[in-house]
């Protein structure tokens, strides 16, 4: 037998069913994210006040970044992140994505994506029920809408909470155009489909992966 051969995890990802997992919207996957929630929350909290510091000491602005996202069948809620751009990064073009080496993005704010470091205060969306710990990312109103106008099916992704890590997101680069967020759907819709435990725990060790070989965006 080949040494090639797909395990039967990859064959199922490369096989998407129409239909949606029913671990997306059950207690399990909830009462997972609240514990992981709440751990994350209490083992990161010490990262805070030295991330803070360092932001502050960057530029000026805010240390805290909240931002409308879309979220379960389209609710909007806020998501905060710590800020990595500069203060009113959007005042002259608004709502667009980050590109590479985007300008608008500070010294110390490349060092936490790069990290992750950025993304830490969404364990209190996570709690709160606006996000899940897997699952697609959480996409703004206004570029959701540029998206769907292109490709409606995009929508699709807005059948499951919004994650803070995900399958589109340690399988694929992060994209910063309508074109390339179509291969973006296809994982989520991948991991809509065979949404699991045991899938959310790979997705997790890929991240940890990603953020040991500092591939953050």
């Amino acid at each position: 037998m080949s040494n090639n051969m797909p395990s039967a995890e990859q064959r199922a990802l490369m096989n998407p069913k129409r239909h949606q997992s029913p671990y997306l919207m059950s207690r399990t996957k909830r009462s997972i994210d609240i514990l992981v929630g709440v751990v994350g929350l209490f083992f990161t909290f010490f990262v805070y006040i030295p991330v803070a510091i360092l932001v502050k000491l960057d530029s000026r602005g805010p240390v805290f970044y909240r931002q409308t996202r879309l979220g379960l069948n389209g609710r909007e809620f806020r998501l905060i992140k710590f800020r990595t751009m500069v203060f009113d990064a959007e005042k002259s073009n608004g709502p667009s994505w980050a590109v590479q080496n985007d300008p608008r993005i500070t010294r110390v704010g490349k060092l936490l994506r790069r990290l992750y470091l950025d993304e830490f205060p969404q364990w209190w969306n996570v709690i709160k029920g606006d996000m899940s710990l897997v699952g697609p990312r959480p996409e703004r109103p206004e570029l959701t809408e540029l998206i769907t106008d292109t490709y409606p099916k995009f929508s699709i992704r807005l059948e499951a909470k919004p994650g803070i890590t995900g399958l589109a997101q340690t399988e694929y680069r992060y994209t910063n155009s309508i074109a390339e967020s179509r291969h973006k759907l296809n994982y989520d819709q991948r991991y809509m489909s065979h949404a699991s435990v045991a899938l959310d725990a790979w997705v997790v060790l890929r991240t940890f992966r990603r953020v040991l070989l500092r591939r953050g965006t």
